[in-house]
């Protein structure tokens, strides 16, 4: 259980809306969003940004390989 589950904080914002009326990641005392959500958002967009760019740049580098072996193979062909 969080802090935040337990007990209020010292400084409160105002909101109108009930505590348990809140979505989930929101503080229910003052509304904001607790410290784990604004760090995790921001670090998983950029794993999965980052994720995607490794993912394509790893097919391009297996299509240079692929590309350069059968090029060498073809050279070693025609010298037969």
């Amino acid at each position: 259980m969080s802090r935040h589950e337990r007990e209020p904080h010292k400084t409160r914002t105002y909101s109108a809306a009930n505590p348990d009326d809140l979505p989930g990641g929101v503080c229910p005392y003052c509304g904001s969003s607790t410290p784990g959500e604004q760090v995790a958002d921001p670090i998983d967009d950029f794993v999965a940004r980052r994720t995607a760019a490794l993912v394509g740049e790893r097919r391009e580098l297996e299509g240079w390989v692929d590309r350069q072996v059968t090029d060498r193979l073809a050279r070693l062909a025609a010298r037969s």
